[in-house]
């Protein structure tokens, strides 16, 4: 065996064999009912319909730190006050933190 095959074998085994610590969930036609911010978050709400996992206190954030998080905030601002329904996409933890990745209104 060459030395670039076992470096294959041996990234292909730390890439694929390590566990996965969060598992993206998508929710579609969801009804923001509460949102809101507070330090360290630039946005969080809660669904009316509830999310389809055992997120805490049944809350979808988004922290600060994420560059994306000011343009997700506008979107679900809007779809709050014009009443529409989102689509949504979030990593939940095994912390049960979850965590927004996308959001859309269709």
């Amino acid at each position: 065996m060459n030395m670039k095959t076992i470096f294959f074998l041996v990234s292909s085994g730390i890439l694929f064999g390590s566990p996965c610590f969060a598992d993206e969930t998508e929710q579609l036609a969801a009804d923001i009912s509460t949102i809101g911010s507070h330090p360290g978050v630039t946005l969080y709400f809660r669904v009316a319909q509830g999310l389809s996992r055992d997120c805490q206190y049944s809350i979808v954030y988004c922290m600060s730190s994420n560059v994306d998080c000011k343009s997700m905030l506008a979107i679900a601002l809007s779809a709050k006050t014009m009443g529409k329904k989102v689509n949504i996409a979030y990593d939940y933890g095994s912390d049960k933190l979850c965590l927004l990745r996308k959001i859309e209104m269709p």
